[in-house]
């Protein structure tokens, strides 16, 4: 059995499914049998399909990194939420008020932005369903870098942070460079 790709004289393209017979009645004359049969519309659905697979492995592929990315980004605000509520647990008798008054403002901030990323994710869900339109703004930088800063200040990094952000606010100067 052999599959051919015919091209016609109008520019209509063909598949066809072949199949031969070597027909011998001993004489000397060999003769062929052949039967054609037009497979045109089961290779175009053949290879929609495969389009298909291809497309739906790249969209399988870009949910995993999706999958990837939103977790960690939950995890972010999580964890600070986990160890700032972790800290007052363990030490509250020993923290002093502004600590205190510190670590509950760091979990609210973290809870805010936790709150923010579950109505990202809803955004996005309403989005390609065709329910929202995309607003672009502006965001202010140094906000955000304080707020990641004070997510993330407590252990050792505290004085670390603390001391760099201290730097940058009087020099004007980013801390990294």
């Amino acid at each position: 059995m052999d599959y051919f790709f015919y091209g016609e004289k109008d520019g209509t393209q063909i598949w066809a499914q072949t199949v031969e017979f070597l027909v011998d009645d001993l004489s000397d004359t060999a003769r062929v049998v052949v039967f054609g049969q037009d497979i045109t519309d089961i290779k175009r659905a053949e290879i929609e399909t495969l389009r298909s697979l291809v497309k739906e492995r790249q969209l399988n592929e870009a949910k995993s990194q999706f999958v990837d990315i939103v977790s960690h980004e939950f995890r972010t605000p999580l964890t600070s939420i986990i160890g700032f509520g972790e800290l007052l647990s363990k030490y509250f008798d020993r923290l002093s008020t502004e600590k205190k008054q510190q670590y509950i403002n760091n979990i609210q901030n973290s809870s805010q932005r936790l709150k923010q990323l579950i109505d990202d994710v809803l955004s996005i869900s309403r989005y390609d369903a065709n329910k929202i339109e995309i607003e672009l703004g502006n965001i202010n930088l140094r906000n955000l870098a304080n707020d990641l800063i004070e997510n993330f200040s407590c252990g050792w990094a505290v004085n670390i942070i603390s001391s760099l952000t201290t730097i940058s606010s009087r020099t004007n100067t980013p801390w990294w460079m």
